[in-house]
């Protein structure tokens, strides 16, 4: 796995102003990003090997396993194993 970096934050902005909201994410544009991976526990493995912060234990919704984590500049990755192929 190499670096990965995230593209120019997206602005949002309320009719009255500046939007504050308790997420730090929600002021880039977005909530989280999620990456589909093959198996989540060898790549949660990776990071967490390589200092990644780990968010959540692996979690089971609905056909797929997920576990979210602390990325770059703070932003939540999520990352999603189907369990049963779409």
């Amino acid at each position: 796995m190499g670096p990965f970096e995230f593209p120019e934050p997206l602005t949002q902005s309320a009719p009255d102003g500046p939007v504050v909201e308790p997420s730090r994410t929600r002021n880039r544009g977005f909530n989280h990003h999620a990456f589909r991976v093959d198996s989540l526990a060898e790549t949660a493995a990776h990071l967490r090997a390589n200092g990644v912060r780990a968010l959540t234990e692996e979690m089971a919704y609905i056909s797929r396993r997920l576990q979210f984590f602390e990325g770059p500049e703070q932003v939540t990755i999520e990352l999603v194993e189907w369990v049963e192929v779409p």
